[in-house]
């Protein structure tokens, strides 16, 4: 895997992608210091399943608590990423902690994989996030049988109304959304470019990651995990992960129908996300009842 010894033009930054010095550092630890077999027993010691839903292949992850009260809960990823960006919390959410009222309260917690990502087979190209949302709602009720259950996502997309807030999305819009174009219009092309290379692949995800400052999780996203040359009907192949921006249209909608439900909603804003959102809009969407700055991260289960 070569890299270039020289910077074309040093002064470019982050603003126009990765830098090479940044990847340069990044390919050495990835050669040199990444330690694949204890990443691979970690991934190990979780419960892991697949099911077929609507012709799809699932898989998820299921860990229990000891606790015959346990809540189960639902970890969503997004892109880049995948059930491994949770291993961090998901041990410790099954076990009993105390509330602040005193209650004790434990997590029954599946981490699904989203269709076309890692271990979960790609869906029909006219698939979108509302098909998702009915295929976990499947697996939820009618293969693991909970009739209710806690859900914890990322990745919404809200307006803005207060003026630093605003000016984050609007730097955001201006010259953040490169990657997210080439992918919704494209993603053939990024796609089939970075199928078959790991050093692509850790470049175009990099740049993402770079701003959030997860250096070590870094190689735990899902299309790094996948060896080159392997073959693509022993999982999903890394090109079908990109595809979830195209399938999804005008990804930057502000128009949310609050849904038919009072169930709690809490709302974590984190240091790096890519745009902010205001406690008055969010309560627009849900019955809004916490809503918490946190001043790290973007991947709620790596900061």
């Amino acid at each position: 895997m070569y890299l270039s010894n020289e910077t074309l033009y040093p002064t470019a930054g982050i603003d126009f992608g990765i830098e090479l010095d940044f990847l340069r550092d990044l390919q050495e630890e990835w050669l040199e210091d990444f330690d694949w077999a204890k990443q691979e027993a970690a991934l190990n010691e979780l419960s892991q399943f697949t099911t077929t839903i609507e012709a799809l292949t699932v898989h998820f992850v299921r860990e229990m608590s000891q606790e015959h009260d346990a809540i189960p809960l639902l970890l969503l990823h997004g892109w880049p990423g995948s059930f491994p960006e949770f291993l961090p919390v998901i041990k410790p959410l099954t076990q009993p902690w105390t509330s602040p009222t005193g209650k004790q309260i434990s997590f029954n917690v599946v981490v699904p994989t989203l269709p076309g990502f890692l271990f979960s087979s790609p869906p029909p190209q006219n698939w979108t996030n509302s098909d998702t949302a009915r295929l976990f709602n499947t697996l939820m009720t009618e293969i693991l049988g909970y009739p209710t259950c806690e859900i914890a996502a990322s990745n919404i997309t809200l307006n803005a109304v207060e003026k630093v807030t605003a000016q984050r999305n609007v730097e955001f819009r201006a010259r953040g959304t490169g990657y997210f174009v080439q992918q919704e219009f494209k993603p053939n092309s990024i796609g089939l470019a970075l199928y078959d290379n790991p050093l692509g692949q850790l470049a175009w995800i990099g740049a993402n990651i770079q701003l959030c400052r997860y250096l070590p999780s870094i190689y735990r996203t899902p299309d790094l995990q996948r060896p080159t040359g392997s073959d693509p009907r022993a999982g999903t192949p890394p090109s079908s992960s990109v595809w979830i921006y195209a399938q999804n249209a005008n990804p930057f909608s502000t128009e949310y129908v609050q849904p038919p439900t009072d169930a709690p909603l809490l709302f974590s804003l984190y240091e790096f996300e890519n745009m902010f959102w205001p406690r008055e809009y969010v309560a627009r969407v849900g019955n809004l009842v916490l809503y918490k700055a946190r001043f790290r991260g973007t991947f709620c289960g790596l900061g």
